[in-house]
């Protein structure tokens, strides 16, 4: 039931109600374990990077350290605790934590006080995902035996993961009183500190760590990253030296090298680290190095090495492959590796500006357009506006060309986008408009000579251009010798009368020997004017080799070399214009940053990028694509920094909303994502294509009545197209007709030849369940992309068209979630033909561990008569879920029981099943026959009536012969469900509205039994609803005592902990929740709860008096 809003919690009635699932695509990495006998520690080790961190388990021994002679009893008692111990950790090694809390427990009553097995037991828990049992075990072992260091490590890790660095320094400060030679605990320590900024305090730490044991790899990889960060990078390579034979070495020292320049020692480095088995990555480390060295044939060598090794690829890969062949003049090698790359990486924003760049120099203008859709939301940065706007101009679309060049102005009020503004108006007959963006240009840069041509013709007459063009033809007709000015000036004179081509032609008759720098430059122009940038940038080279040139015109050969994609050639030129053009040098270090970035050199483009904004404080486009550079790096935190403080400096910058909202978009914050996108849209009114992000967002919470009502609103804006799809496919989910059917009608009307028309038109026959029909329009896609390919997988699926259905397979991305999503298709085709083992198999290659897969597997293990590892299937299960998964879980081990005749096992596992259901006949009659192979004839008899009562058929004349006529063997207090029928008694009060009555008999239910945990929970909803949360919380932690513990009990819980304002609380138990059930759609809703709850926190402590 679902308490008052004045208590705001959810209670579960006894009887039980059921919650929507979801089965997310992403896992969490499992941890690795090495071990050794004895105490468990957990222990964070430093990966070879020195920036990511594992979890480990290491087993360190030490139980028989300091025991002196004892009486014969006393050794007794001891090596038997000390047996169970290890049979504890046994278990726990095989992830049976189950036993191994039995193990645990028992060795600590064997021998009280047995710190070992107690800090053990709390590990279990842990294992488990129990982490507030886990914490309370460690806490009172830390109470009872302060000199105990393992469980203060413990808990002082389990805090650092929480999030709560200061409790985890205290806790390690204490590990370290009890055993300054604890190595794990100064590596942790030094670890805060250097995150925290405190380097040097760090180093210390690091020392002592290193010094404590020098072969341990977590202590002085990490000291040798302290002392990179403090600066001394050549005591780090001393410490490093030492260490060669570890490959984690030797990839570091050849990171320290490249940083140096040395690149042929990185590369020696970095070649000997994968050769000694390091890494397969380490093979990319190779590639940047080798590119910064300028080896683009090396790089691809190096590469092509890689992607034979790698599986699958890395996005970098792509990117440095598809730079390197760039680099080589092999464009169509460098297409190949961007359209493979964005096809396994689709939202790659470098990959896919590359990529897209490429069409356009190509001059594949609606295919660079397409592909650089998505970017406006991803990449805000006033170049790609400028390219977009270029592409809407030839295409002669001059309302989008100005809204591109506009928003360009906007990020940067660059000379250049004010003089195309100008060409753009003078193209839609606003002269006045255009002469004043011309004047601007030119105020901003007198040198800028297209703005000079384009304003000459923007003031003379049609007819003033003729005459003048008929008297220069005249005087280059009587020229003899030397009419290289008269050719120059007849070539401007046909650009102003829009005649490119034979301006060109006027140039291009010069002689070489009579070229000037500004015939050059002039001729240069007209070639980027027809999108001829080879011949552009070989004339300004021509003119750079042969003269002393201008600044402006080596700029004008940056413009180019970035327009064809040549970001290598335009940052080694932007380098040698800052110290010529030095009071521009904050603009150019944000170029030389742009290119860096679009190479896949994102540490050098935040070094050029901070100079930038070191020199111009504010500057906008630095400071949008710095923020993209940390959001790539995986730093968001400092991306979403940079995006507040330019909100604070410009509160107004709608498109730094969409930022903020995008990034949290995709982390699923979708809450947060879209109050960001809803403040965006109330900064521009006019701009109806924010509506697509705010849809997005409300289809990802799962409101898609609200999501169709943003894309309806947003089918008025420049993204139509994309906003009818997205409306059609939440009307599809809402099951609504009518309005799938009028979206697809814009689609058939508006965009006839668009990939999304087809999608949907697709879609709607599957609706209608013509998978004939389906199929062919998907099959019809001249581009298929990867959820296409999808989709037409999952037909062939349905369809049990094995050979199809793998054939479609082989064209999805060597990307981990769609290979997981493929190997999901293929295993259900197998099941499905009865070949159970290559299904199991199949399900088990996805190393997906959820309920769902894994119950597949031990449902495959039944089907192939493997009933051990059934039940062992069906045992892990148990321990990590509960409502209808837990009865599905408990239908194959009591099968795989019955079938291997563990009658007391199989008769355990129906009696969890009878608790869940009492009216299954199936459950019943099975019980009866388990009852009767134990002996407990009078029990059976009872179970067997129950079931033939509620399912006649279910009346077997030989059971009834064999158990009816045994003496009954039960004594007479084994009463059939005493327990449980108090514990109806109860709910039929609670239901009735006499708590009281109902928690008379709950506590008496749980003093026969503690570990009835319906009883728990539903005493906790009593409690709940007096107010007394206290009482409640402690009842619902009850609960959570036992194997499989109900979600809506930490559902209860994290209400509670919303209710006290603990939202770290209540943090805790949904992570613990969703550690215990990661499939629980409840806990989706919950954590939406918690994070509105989170958001209005914050808004009553800014504005106390009015939080709405």
């Amino acid at each position: 039931m679902v308490l008052t809003a004045k208590s705001c919690l959810i209670s579960v009635l006894p009887t039980g109600m059921s919650f929507p699932t979801r089965f997310p695509s992403m896992r969490k990495a499992k941890a690795r374990v090495r071990m050794r006998p004895g105490r468990v520690l957990l222990s964070a080790i430093l990966a070879a990077s020195c920036a990511a961190t594992a979890l480990e388990i290491e087993f360190d021994f030490n139980d028989t350290a300091g025991m002196g002679a004892l009486p014969s009893v006393l050794v007794k008692v001891a090596d038997e605790a000390y047996k169970a111990n290890l049979k504890g950790l046994k278990a726990l090694d095989e992830s049976r934590y189950d036993e191994a809390i039995e193990y645990f427990e028992q060795a600590q009553h064997k021998l009280p006080g047995y710190s070992d097995a107690a800090n053990n037991h709390g590990v279990a828990y842990f294992r488990k995902g129990n982490t507030a049992r886990a914490r309370d075990i460690w806490e009172g072992l830390a109470r009872a035996d302060r000199r105990y260091p393992t469980a203060h490590y413990n808990l002082g890790l389990l805090s650092y993961h929480e999030g709560s660095p200061d409790d985890a320094l205290d806790h390690l400060e204490q590990a370290l009183k009890a055993n300054r030679r604890f190595v794990h605990a100064f590596v942790l320590m030094g670890r805060i500190k250097l995150e925290r900024g405190q380097v040097r305090h760090a180093v210390a730490d690091l020392r002592k760590a290193s010094d404590i044991n020098p072969g341990e790899r977590s202590a002085w990889s990490m000291y040798a990253y302290a002392l990179i960060e403090s600066g001394d990078t050549v005591e780090a390579r001393e410490v490093l030296e030492k260490h060669r034979a570890d490959p984690y070495a030797l990839s570091m020292l050849g990171k320290l090298a490249a940083a140096r320049g040395d690149f042929q020692r990185a590369r020696n480095y970095l070649a000997g680290a994968v050769a000694r088995g390091g890494d397969i990555a380490g093979l990319l480390d190779l590639a940047a190095i080798q590119s910064d060295s300028g080896s683009c044939r090396d790089v691809l060598k190096t590469l092509g090495e890689y992607f034979d090794r790698a599986r699958p690829p890395a996005a970098d890969a792509f990117l440095l492959a598809g730079i390197a062949a760039k680099e080589c003049d092999n464009v169509p090698v460098a297409r190949a590796y961007f359209e493979r790359g964005l096809q396994a990486y689709p939202a790659d924003a470098i990959m896919r500006f590359n990529l897209g760049q490429i069409y356009f120099y190509q001059g594949e203008y609606d295919r660079a357009r397409a592909t650089w859709a998505s970017l406006a939301d991803t990449l805000q940065d006033p170049t790609l506006h400028h390219l977009q706007a270029v592409i809407a101009h030839r295409k002669g679309q001059l309302d989008a060309a100005r809204r591109h060049i506009r928003d360009a102005i906007a990020l940067d009020p660059k000379a250049e986008y004010h003089d195309f503004l100008g060409v753009i108006l003078h193209a839609q007959g606003k002269k006045n408009e255009a002469v004043a963006s011309f004047k601007k240009a030119l105020a901003l840069n007198p040198s800028l000579q297209s703005a000079q041509l384009h304003l000459a013709v923007a003031v003379k007459s049609k007819q003033e251009l003729r005459a003048s063009l008929a008297a220069k033809r005249a005087q280059l007709d009587t020229c003899s010798s030397g009419c290289a000015d008269i050719r120059l000036q007849l070539a401007i004179l046909h650009y102003h009368n829009g005649d490119i081509t034979n301006a060109a032609k006027a140039l291009e008759s010069v002689p070489a020997d009579q070229r000037s720098e500004k015939v050059y430059r002039h001729l240069a122009f007209f070639y980027k004017s027809m999108h001829a940038w080879d011949r552009a940038i070989q004339a300004l080279e021509t003119a750079r080799q042969t003269f002393v040139v201008e600044a402006q015109t080596e700029y004008e050969l940056v413009e180019c070399y970035m327009q064809a994609g040549l970001y290598a050639e335009a940052a080694g030129l932007l380098k040698q214009l800052v110290g010529k053009w030095a009071d521009k040098a904050w603009r150019l270090y944000y170029q030389i940053g742009y290119a860096c970035m679009e190479q896949n050199r994102l540490a050098e483009a935040e070094k050029y990028l901070q100079r930038s904004l070191n020199m111009k404080k504010g500057y906008v486009p630095a400071q949008g694509l710095l923020a993209y550079v940390y959001n790539r790096q995986g730093r968001q935190d400092e991306a979403r920094r940079i995006w507040s403080r330019t909100l604070e400096a410009d509160p107004d910058n709608h498109v730094l909303w969409i930022n903020m909202g995008l990034a949290l978009e995709k982390e699923g914050r979708y809450a947060e994502a879209l109050e960001k996108y809803r403040t965006a849209a109330s900064l521009d009114k006019d701009d109806k294509s924010i509506q697509v992000n705010i849809g997005n967002a409300l289809a990802g919470m799962e409101r898609h009545r609200e999501a169709l009502a943003a894309f309806r609103t947003a089918l008025g804006s420049p993204k139509r197209e994309s906003a009818a799809y997205n409306a059609f496919v939440a009307a599809r989910k809402l099951d609504d007709r009518k309005t799938a059917g009028s979206m697809i009608g814009i689609l058939n009307d508006e965009y006839p030849s668009s990939a999304n028309r087809t999608r949907a038109q697709a879609d709607m026959h599957l609706w209608d369940g013509d998978t004939a029909a389906a199929l062919r329009l998907l099959e019809g896609l001249d581009a298929p992309d990867e959820a296409d390919w999808f989709a037409m997988a999952g037909i062939h699926a349905a369809r049990g068209e094995k050979d199809k259905l793998d054939s479609a397979i082989a064209r999805l991305p060597s990307d981990p979630v769609w290979q997981k999503a493929a190997r999901e298709l293929q295993a259900k085709v197998a099941f499905a033909r009865g070949e159970y083992e290559n299904a199991r198999v199949l399900w088990g290659r996805t190393n997906d561990t959820s309920f769902a897969t894994q119950y597949n597997i031990a449902l495959c293990f039944l089907h192939e008569k493997r009933y051990e590892e059934a039940l062992e299937g069906a045992k892990k299960l148990r321990a990590t879920t509960g409502g209808k998964n837990l009865a599905d879980a408990l239908r194959i081990g009591a099968g795989a029981a019955f079938a291997l005749k563990k009658w007391d096992i199989a008769f355990e596992w129906y009696r969890a099943l009878y608790r869940i259901d009492q009216n299954d006949p199936v459950t019943l009659f099975n019980l009866g026959v388990a009852s009767h192979q134990l002996g407990k004839d009078e029990l059976a008899w009872r179970y067997y009536q129950h079931a033939v009562r509620l399912d006649p058929s279910r009346r077997d004349q030989e059971f009834e012969k064999r158990a009816g006529s045994r003496p009954a063997t039960v004594p007479a207090a084994s009463e059939l469900d005493t327990l449980d029928y108090w514990y109806n008694q109860a709910v039929d009060l609670q239901t009735e509205g006499d708590d009281t009555a109902a928690e008379q008999l709950y506590l008496r239910i749980t003093g026969r039994d503690e570990n009835y945990f319906r009883a728990w929970n539903n005493l906790g909803a009593i409690y709940s609803a007096r107010g007394d949360l206290e009482n409640a919380e402690q009842c619902y932690e009850r609960a959570l005592n036992r194997k499989d513990p109900l979600v809506e009990t930490y559902a209860n819980l994290i209400n509670i902990a919303i209710a006290r304002s603990d939202m770290r609380r209540a943090r805790q138990w949904l992570r613990e929740g969703r550690r215990r059930h990661p499939d629980s759609g409840l806990l989706d809703e919950m954590e939406d709860t918690l994070v509105e709850a989170i958001a209005r926190q914050k808004r009553v402590a800014e504005n106390p008096d009015n939080p709405d």
